[in-house]
């Protein structure tokens, strides 16, 4: 035994046992940098017997003034609270944790985590850890990381592109997790309509000095238990300790990217699962991180949101450029198109070459057989034509029965001989086209003109060649053609 009672002489402030205890254990208590207290119980009391060196720090309080004393003696009512813990710590000879806040002054609140431990038949260890600095860390963690989550949601729901928002989240699970690699799966529409339920990756964001895995990650939730299947079926978090012996996990996939511990977060709008995000780090984990645990579903949910947002904002970009009827690009569309191909041209040399094309007889055909006959006839034409075109061109309806076509880095005559070819594979369908190539420094005003006026040409020679006389000459165009 270490003896009933020391108190080290030469050492002011050292601390002090008054009971027996177990060899060496003194100078262990001693040792402790945290201020710890020995409690003796005896049936329902409780004394304390001993405190060590640290305990004697603690301020506004002289410690070994209370030796012999017990819970209640020395903190008042409040000690009963802590004679119940020492009870339970004895009877349960289990380690029992508890924190509290402590007011030494009014100035001087402390956080503090208390630990206590049965070393006997009848003997108890607290140990009190002041955590106020930890604490505060916590709290200004807690304030910089609301922070940039506000900032990176704002800059995901302000996502016009749908891809722009599925990488913004994936840079932002990453940022927020202080995680290695974050990549997002969602549901694949086209398997889907087959009956499958397979998930496919869709965006995909690194740390810095990290890479992507080589190939894109897909998982069918058909085939059988996954990490991905259970945070899409509950649509809660999981994460798993270790990628690379998981059952569940992808294990050669995590293996070739480098990457362990993870956590799985479902994205959820609603009613509807649209996929999960996966965020993971190099190393195994013992537990889900506080970030990813308290950040991830708040993003994902934002996210959610926003990828419906973007979609949404798509549909009525691709509403707002394209023709109802045929589906093909409208007027605004292509003249956007043909003004960037023409910038372009004047920055390379190349040419670029513009079709009109007007069908024939459609107004008679409104007339006599009615207008869902003549939509069906321009759907018609526009489906024929376009399988009939290079896959560099683009097919617009500009209104009414006009059409456009744009050829890239092509000249006239080529042009004309590419119309030509298109409208011979719909020989059933009359129409009369004019083609015109760009002029360097000429604008797209007179370049559309000219076009025009090659296809009313054609459209008059038609005319005429049908009534048996010789058409009115038009110039202004580079070729006509006729169908």
């Amino acid at each position: 035994m270490d003896g009933t009672t020391r108190e080290p002489a030469g050492r002011p402030g050292a601390g002090a046992i008054t009971v027996e205890v177990q060899p060496g254990f003194g100078e262990l208590f001693e040792a402790l940098p945290d201020p710890s207290y020995l409690w003796r119980g005896s049936g329902a009391q409780w004394a304390l017997v001993g405190y060590n060196a640290a305990a004697m720090a603690v301020p506004y309080s002289d410690i070994s003034h209370y030796l012999g004393q017990g819970p209640t003696d020395i903190l008042g009512p409040e000690g009963a609270g802590l004679r119940d813990r020492l009870e339970r710590c004895r009877s349960s000879r289990r380690p029992i944790t508890r924190r509290q806040s402590i007011d030494y002054t009014v100035e001087a609140r402390r956080s503090l985590r208390i630990a206590f431990t049965c070393l006997g038949e009848d003997l108890v260890m607290s140990t009190t850890v002041d955590e106020t600095d930890a604490v505060e860390q916590l709290r200004r963690d807690w304030e910089a990381e609301t922070v940039l989550l506000g900032e990176l949601t704002r800059a995901l729901v302000l996502a016009e592109d749908v891809q722009q928002a599925r990488d913004l989240l994936c840079e932002a699970a990453v940022a927020l997790a202080r995680a290695d690699l974050a990549y997002l799966l969602e549901l694949d529409p086209d398997e889907l309509a087959r009956g499958r339920r397979l998930l496919r990756q869709t965006a995909v964001a690194h740390a810095a000095g990290g890479s992507a895995p080589p190939q894109a990650t897909r998982i069918d939730l058909d085939e059988g238990p996954s990490l991905a299947d259970e945070a899409f079926r509950s649509r809660e978090q999981r994460w798993t300790q270790d990628f690379w012996s998981d059952p569940r996990a992808q294990q050669a996939t995590a293996r070739a990217a480098g990457v362990r511990g993870a956590v799985v977060e479902p994205v959820v709008l609603g009613d509807r699962v649209r996929g999960v995000l996966t965020v993971s780090w190099r190393r195994p984990l013992t537990a889900a991180p506080r970030q990813a645990r308290r950040l991830l579903p708040l993003l994902a949910g934002h996210a959610a949101a926003a990828l419906d947002r973007a979609e949404l904002l798509a549909r009525l970009r691709s509403d707002a450029l394209h023709d109802p009827l045929t589906g093909l690009p409208n007027r605004r569309a292509w003249e956007e198109q043909l003004e960037r191909e023409v910038a372009q041209a004047e920055r390379s040399g190349a040419p670029v070459s513009v079709a009109l094309l007007d069908v024939d007889g459609l107004k008679t055909i409104n007339d006599t057989e009615g207008h869902a006959a003549g939509d069906r006839l321009l759907q018609e034409a526009a489906r024929s034509w376009g399988e009939g075109l290079r896959r560099q061109d683009v097919l617009a309806r500009l209104g009414g029965d006009e059409f456009g076509v744009l050829l890239t880095g092509t000249d006239a005559s080529t042009a004309a001989e590419v119309i030509g070819r298109m409208m011979g594979g719909a020989g059933w369908l009359a129409c009369s086209s004019g083609v015109a190539q760009w002029r360097p420094g000429e604008a797209l005003g007179d370049l559309l003109h000219r076009a025009d006026t090659a296809m009313y040409a054609d459209k008059e020679g038609r005319r005429a060649a049908r009534a048996g006389c010789a058409p009115r000459q038009r110039t202004g165009g580079d070729h006509t053609s006729r169908a």
